[in-house]
C-alpha cells in the first residue's frame, strides 16, 4: 500500500493537473493506494502525524508538492524507522529533487518509487532555540536574514501566483531578492562551531545553514553539501568595507562564491548562531518565527529515502 500526501495547490493550482496524471498512472498499473489532500496551511503535517503515529510496520509515504509540503510531512513523521518516503515535487522551487539531482519527470519518478530501485539514507537537521521551547526539522535549508526575507516575500507575494501558472516560474526568487536587497539591513552574528571556536561577522546578507547545495530556486549557496554524511553545512556572505557583496551573492547562484574575500563555507557536526536582535528565519522556504540565538545540528533520526 501507498499513501500519497497531495498539496494540489502547489504551483498555484497547477498541481492539481499533475496529481490527476499521477492517479491515473497508478490506476492503469493496479496499484493499491490511498490519497489524503491538504485542505489548509499546515494540514500535510496533521495528516503525516494520524497516518504514522501508531504504525509498527513498513510504511511507503509519498509527499507530493513542493519543498514547503516537503518540509511540512516531515515534520510530522513519527516512528522513522518504519516509514520509507518518497516525494514527486510539483512546486515552484523543488529544490529537494534538485539537490538529490532528480529530473522533473512526475511520471517517471512516480515509476522509479513503484519499483523501488534505491532506499538511501538521508540527513534530517534540525533548528532548535536556545531562547524558548522550539524545534523544527528540515531537510533542505534554514536561513537567518536576507533569504528568509525573500522566502517570506515571494511566499505572500500575488506576483508568484502569475509566474507559476507560466515558464517564467524560476523566476520568482530572482524579482523577490530584487524588492528585498531595496529594503534589508544586514545583521551581525556570532557563530560557535563544535568544537566552541567562536567567529563574529558583521553586516551579513546570508547565514544559511544547508543539508543539500540549492534553495531559492536554485542557488548553489553550499557546493558542497550533500545530506548523507552527518554534517551541516553553514554559507554566510556579508559586506566587505563599504558596497554590499552583490558580485559574490551572483557568483553564489552557480556555487562560484568559494573563493571570494566575503563568503564564507563552513561544515561541521553543529553551528549555534547569535544575532543581536530577533531576526526571520526560515526553514526549506517556510516561514519560521522570530530567533536571536539557535542551534542547527543533524537529527539523530534518518530518513529512509527511496531515491
Amino acid at each position: 500500500m501507498y499513501y500519497f500526501i497531495v498539496n494540489i495547490k502547489s504551483r498555484s493550482g497547477k498541481a492539481e493537473t499533475l496529481w490527476n496524471k499521477i492517479k491515473l498512472e497508478l490506476e492503469n498499473k493496479n496499484i493499491d493506494y490511498k490519497y489524503f489532500i491538504s485542505e489548509y496551511p499546515g494540514h500535510e503535517k496533521l495528516i503525516a502525524e494520524e497516518l504514522t503515529e501508531k504504525i509498527k510496520e513498513p510504511f511507503i509515504l509519498v509527499a507530493v508538492g513542493g519543498d514547503g509540503t516537503i518540509n511540512k510531512v516531515i515534520n510530522g513523521i513519527k516512528n522513522f524507522e518504519y516509514v520509507s518516503f518518497a516525494t514527486i515535487q510539483t512546486g515552484s522551487g523543488n529544490d529537494f529533487s534538485r539537490g538529490l539531482n532528480r529530473k522533473d519527470d512526475s511520471i517517471k519518478i512516480l515509476n522509479d518509487i513503484l519499483s523501488k530501485k534505491s532506499v538511501k539514507k538521508l540527513d534530517i537537521c534540525k533548528l532548535k532555540s536556545l531562547n524558548k521551547d522550539y524545534s523544527k526539522k528540515f531537510v533542505i535549508s534554514s536561513g537567518i536574514g536576507f533569504d528568509a526575507s525573500i522566502c517570506l516575500h515571494s511566499n505572500d507575494s500575488s506576483f508568484k501566483t502569475i509566474l507559476n501558472k507560466s515558464f517564467l516560474r524560476k523566476l520568482i526568487y530572482i524579482f523577490s531578492a530584487i524588492i528585498m536587497f531595496t529594503k534589508y539591513k544586514p545583521i551581525d552574528i556570532k557563530v560557535e562551531d563544535s568544537k566552541g571556536k567562536i567567529s563574529e561577522y558583521k553586516k551579513v546578507y546570508f547565514c544559511t545553514v544547508m543539508n543539500l547545495p540549492y534553495e531559492g530556486g536554485g542557488a548553489m549557496l553550499c557546493p558542497d553539501a550533500n545530506g548523507f554524511d552527518d554534517l551541516v553545512n553553514l554559507c554566510i556572505i556579508y559586506q566587505d568595507k563599504i558596497f554590499p557583496p552583490i558580485i559574490t551573492m551572483l557568483k553564489s547562484i552557480k556555487g562560484h562564491h568559494k573563493n571570494s574575500k566575503n563568503s564564507v563555507l563552513l561544515k561541521d557536526k553543529y553551528f549555534i548562531i547569535e544575532t543581536k536582535n530577533k531576526t526571520w528565519v526560515h526553514t526549506d522556504g517556510e516561514k519560521a518565527k522570530y530567533f536571536s540565538r539557535l542551534k542547527f545540528s543533524v537529527n539523530r533520526e534518518k530518513l529512509k529515502f527511496i531515491a
